[in-house]
């Protein structure tokens, strides 16, 4: 039979640190002694002692003072006896005092002895399922970031409801919950604020998308005059790309540190417009031309073919789509597949002419292992994508028409297109895929045997 223990713990959260300054990540906790009690209910006193730059601790900048959200509940992270990883979430959570420390009360059941533990507050941020066999110090394994990645909305109010995570490991004194505990926020908070250089552009934008080259976050700020966002710690390049309706805006930020338990609030972002006909560099950044990339001593690697959004390709692009400065694999014609002999060009009719996805579908074989020669060239002669952007693919038919559309039939003097044909990545059937001419883009079917050149892309 099972052997539950009830635990009444009281955990104080460690408020965000201080502004770009380096204040202590910890607390002072002040643990009197704690009493006996016969029935394996243990109740645990903490006391917190901010210091002196407290005023400068606090995700919220007007009281200088971070506190527990009230009917939030905190989920503790344990090994059982069997070894297993299991998540316990508290029965209530009741702030106190000036609500800068909690009491709560949690059921674990056959912890094992001496091991382990994590609290994660508030419980909605701890993943639903846990593997028994998890790390419980992993973030990966514990913690739900779902909600952090996939649509913050720019408000300082709600990340505190709902992001404003505080994690604590320790381990347990035998079988009881640790005597105190300091949480602390392993992500960093940052207040944005967006110009094109000039002008302020924060209130208008509607569509905020950051990205550090592994966690991309989604914003849907409405009207706001200066935007809050969640992020995990970072350093390196971070690319921006805010939307306002009519325009589309970019900028990468590089030699950036943002610091886990830290409140950012005076981070200005200058960015770019981005047009079609512009250029993104291998740093990221975005010029109006390949003259004006060059003349600042970038080196452009991508031009911007199309503006727009699609999420219904298997190749989803949120701003738009890039073609690359240069013919994949060294200009070489390369064939879309060895094992079908060229069929010849059939030339579609104009109701064939492909103005919507059907037919045209992205096929990801050629950004697969499975024709590693094509994957290779894909990758654009082994230039690393630009941070902010996707890895290089090849763009299907319907991605192809709607870069031909956005530049009005002169997509092969915008992008500097051979005269021949150019592959997609779409199908027609088993032994053709659809290719086109760069002159005005009608499109063919051709034996997979055919050799065509082909243009690496980007979507962004």
């Amino acid at each position: 039979m099972k052997k539950t223990f009830r635990f009444l713990s009281m955990a104080t959260l460690l408020v965000v640190g201080a502004i770009m300054t380096g204040c202590s990540n910890e607390d002072n906790i002040d643990n009197p002694q704690q009493p006996a009690n016969n029935d394996n209910v243990v109740t645990l006193t903490a006391t917190v002692s901010l210091d002196g730059g407290a005023q400068t601790r606090a995700i919220t900048p007007s009281t200088g003072v971070k506190t527990f959200e009230s009917g939030n509940l905190i989920a503790v992270i344990y090994k059982n006896t069997s070894n297993e990883t299991v998540k316990a979430v508290s029965t209530n959570f009741t702030p106190t005092g000036d609500n800068t420390k909690a009491t709560f009360t949690v059921t674990l059941t056959n912890p094992a002895s001496g091991s382990a533990v994590r609290y994660i507050y508030p419980a909605s941020m701890a993943k639903a399922t846990i593997a028994t066999d998890a790390t419980i110090t992993d973030d990966n394994a514990t913690i739900d970031y779902t909600g952090l990645l996939g649509n913050q909305d720019g408000k300082l109010a709600t990340i505190g409801t709902n992001y404003d995570l505080a994690r604590f490991d320790g381990s347990l004194s035998g079988t009881d919950l640790p005597a105190s505990a300091s949480l602390e926020n392993p992500l960093a908070i940052c207040k944005f604020t967006l110009t094109d250089g000039s002008t302020g552009i924060t209130s208008n934008v509607n569509s905020l998308t950051i990205s550090d080259g592994t966690n991309t976050y989604a914003v849907s700020p409405s009207g706001l005059s200066e935007i809050y966002v969640a992020m995990k710690p970072t350093t390196g390049k971070i690319a921006f790309t805010a939307a306002t309706g009519s325009k589309t805006y970019f900028k990468t930020a590089t030699g950036t540190t943002l610091a886990a338990s830290t409140l950012y609030t005076n981070i200005t972002v200058s960015m770019v417009e981005l047009a079609r006909g512009s250029v993104i560099c291998t740093d990221g950044s975005v010029y109006a031309s390949k003259d004006a990339a060059t003349s600042a001593s970038k080196t452009p690697v991508a031009m911007i073919a199309y503006l727009g959004s699609d999420n219904g390709e298997a190749a989803p692009y949120n701003h738009g789509l890039a073609l690359a400065m240069t013919d994949a694999g060294g200009g070489s014609y390369l064939q879309w597949s060895t094992s079908t002999s060229d069929a010849g060009h059939t030339k579609q009719t104009d109701s064939n002419n492909f103005t919507s996805e059907s037919g045209l579908q992205y096929n990801a074989t050629h950004n697969s292992d499975t024709y590693p020669a094509f994957k290779a060239a894909i990758a654009n002669n082994s230039t690393a994508a630009p941070t902010g952007c996707s890895a290089w693919f090849l763009a299907s038919g319907y991605q192809w028409t709607k870069m031909f559309a956005g530049n009005a039939g002169d997509l092969k003097t915008l992008a500097d297109l051979e005269s021949f044909f150019y592959w997609s990545s779409s199908e027609r059937d088993a032994s053709s895929a659809w290719d086109f001419p760069s002159d005005d883009g009608y499109w063919f079917d051709d034996g997979k045997g055919g050799d065509d050149l082909v243009r690496s892309c980007l979507a962004f």
